[in-house]
């Protein structure tokens, strides 16, 4: 501590003055008198304590006094000496180590749940799911081939094994893209249609050219004057004019057909038509809209097999060709071709199961093999509405186990067999070897594990 000459020579006179006005000062030791009871004095590192010994007052025996020094206070600065500090260098960090096999990696929720809408996106030609808790977009499923049943994962197999990019020379689509149709879908809608075009090329042994109509609500009059065209497409696209229409940003109709106008008029129709409204967006697609295109090429593989023969009637067309198969496979092929990896491949299946029974109050709860035996045979046909909506996801379930248990080419035996029976009990027993009942009985264990599984 910085001092002055002057406060240098006061000091000592200050400590004279306090020694002096001491008198017990200069004979403290131990057993002399002193004159205050329980006074303390500290002389030469030892403390005095004055204490009654009889009658007299003496000091204690000294007691020794361990001082630790007295830290010096700093300097106060005032605000104009305050010191600038300049700023401490980043710290130099180390590269974060490998991790070690005992280290796990850190994977991201890519979870979605089925019972809601799974949201997809198609952007620069690459479809994204979105996660539920996260909301971000994955292209990938982080699940296990264990994480799955075996029969899904044996279907997927044997539906992926057939996956190619072969050239289909034999089964041409001449696209026909209205100026209203988004092209974000367009661009989807072709691209998916081209990869179940390759999927099945191999099945035309002559070329077929089918006109492939992409239209919108804006084209209704356009629609009305075609000469082909579906029954219901011209009744869609006045709805997609409707007010209450304007929330279906992410829907996709579309139809596909190959067939004959009758036995006496044998001249070949084939026709691919997909509808969606002008204001739709690939930003905001529902998982059904993502398996469209794959399912419609589908029916035209159907009808090719079929050899174009058409039945008078809707139930005639359902003895032939059950509605369980004719719509059960193509959803099935749709979610086979479009998804690339097995969890979304069995999601899109299970949420379409959810979606189509949790809200329709036609059908019993599903508890046992007799209730999915039940809804199997009342899928045959399409009575009603509610049993034509059954048929697409309980087919694709039924279908699944064929194909897990017999293999892809089940599939190609069963249609090999569509145009020469009239029954299709007959075409299955021709098929598979085993009747549409033991076929429906082997299933339905598999099938009801689905229901349990969405919580239906």
């Amino acid at each position: 501590m910085y001092m002055n000459p002057l406060s240098r020579k006061i000091i000592p006179i200050l400590v004279m003055v306090f020694l002096s006005n001491s008198p017990a000062i200069a004979v403290v030791k131990s057993g002399s008198k002193c004159s205050k009871l329980n006074s303390t004095t500290t002389l030469s590192g030892y403390k005095y304590t004055c204490i009654k010994s009889g009658k007299i007052l003496i000091w204690s025996k000294g007691v020794k006094v361990t001082s630790s020094p007295t830290p010096k206070p700093s300097p106060s600065l005032s605000p104009s000496l305050t010191p600038t500090l300049s700023p401490s260098p980043s710290p130099t960090l180390s590269p974060s180590p490998t991790p070690s096999p005992s280290m796990k990696p850190i994977v991201e929720n890519d979870s979605v749940s089925v019972t809601k809408p799974i949201v997809y996106r198609y952007i620069n030609g690459i479809l994204e799911r979105q996660a539920s808790i996260s909301g971000k977009y994955f292209t990938t499923d982080s699940r296990k081939e264990s994480d799955f049943d075996q029969v899904r994962v044996k279907a997927f197999q044997e539906i992926r094994s057939k996956i190619s990019n072969s050239p289909h020379i034999n089964l041409v689509f001449n696209w026909d893209i209205k100026k209203d149709f988004p092209l974000e879908i367009a661009a989807y809608s072709k691209d998916y249609v081209e990869a179940a075009a390759s999927f099945w090329g191999w099945v035309f042994k002559e070329p077929i050219s089918v006109p492939a109509q992409l239209v919108t609500e804006k084209d209704l009059e356009w629609q009305k004057a075609q000469d082909v065209k579906f029954s219901d497409t011209v009744d869609l696209l006045i709805r997609m004019n409707t007010a209450e229409f304007k929330n279906q940003n992410s829907f996709l109709g579309g139809g596909a057909h190959y067939w004959f106008r009758s036995p006496e008029e044998p001249k070949l129709y084939t026709l691919l038509n997909f509808q969606t409204p002008s204001f739709a967006t690939t930003s905001y697609m529902g998982s059904t809209w993502v398996m469209v295109p794959a399912h419609e090429v589908t029916h035209i593989i159907q009808d090719y097999y079929r050899k174009g023969i058409g039945d008078p009637d809707v139930v005639t067309s359902d003895r032939r060709t059950h509605a369980t198969f004719q719509e059960g496979t193509a959803t099935l092929f749709g979610y086979g071709i479009a998804m690339k990896n097995l969890g979304w491949y069995s999601d899109g299946l299970d949420e379409f199961l959810y979606s189509n029974f949790k809200y329709e109050k036609f059908w019993k709860p599903v508890k046992t093999v007799d209730d999915v035996i039940e809804i199997l045979e009342a899928t045959e046909a399409r009575t009603n509405e509610a049993t034509h909506s059954a048929s697409y996801p309980v087919g694709a379930l039924l279908y699944e186990w064929v194909i897990a248990k017999f293999g892809f080419e089940s599939y190609v035996h069963i249609l090999e067999n569509l145009a020469s029976n009239p029954n299709y009990s007959d075409t299955i027993q021709a098929a598979l070897g085993i009747s549409k009942d033991e076929m429906y009985k082997g299933a339905a264990p598999y099938i009801l594990a689905a229901f349990k599984r969405v919580g239906l």
